[in-house]
């Protein structure tokens, strides 16, 4: 379903996008916060969307569940934070640097007023996390709030 997913060209693309949109808003409606005891969507966030490892590229399914999200969640906000400054080789299909290091050197959060905002970080398959873990890194340390990080799938693990 996630290749589906990620191909707008495929005619299960919609189905794929409606099934991941239910999940997470299912999902995000049992997200309570230490600190204070209430749930996360019953506050203010943003969601901010991992960047796709082409410079400047957001994926659209991913800002469609987001939309999806704000429209059950009012008081979410879709706020493009986080953006990839230069192109990179793509970690599956050309063997990229999955490294949190590699990814925090090409993607930044710009002019964004985080301070004490909370997050739903957003993204569509973790790996390794490599890319993930740098997004929460440079949201964090733009003084976000509390921020939840999400994917959608995460691969399998083969190695030994």
């Amino acid at each position: 379903m996630m290749m589906d997913f990620k191909d707008e060209q495929n005619g299960n693309h919609q189905r794929a996008v409606n099934h991941f949109s239910e999940l997470l808003i299912k999902k995000l409606s049992h997200i309570v916060m230490r600190n204070t005891g209430r749930h996360f969507v019953s506050l203010p966030f943003i969601i901010a969307i991992v960047p796709s490892h082409t410079a400047g590229r957001i994926s659209p399914a991913l800002q469609d569940v987001a939309q999806r999200i704000v429209q059950v969640y009012p008081h979410g906000t879709v706020y493009n934070c986080l953006t990839r400054t230069r192109t990179v080789p793509s970690a599956h299909r050309e063997g990229g640097d999955r490294s949190v290091a590699g990814h925090m050197s090409s993607i930044s959060t710009m002019g964004c007023n985080l301070q004490g905002r909370n997050v739903l970080l957003l993204d569509d398959v973790k790996t390794t996390g490599g890319s993930l873990t740098a997004c929460y890194y440079l949201l964090e340390t733009s003084g976000a709030g509390v921020v939840i990080p999400v994917a959608l799938l995460e691969t399998a693990n083969y190695e030994g």
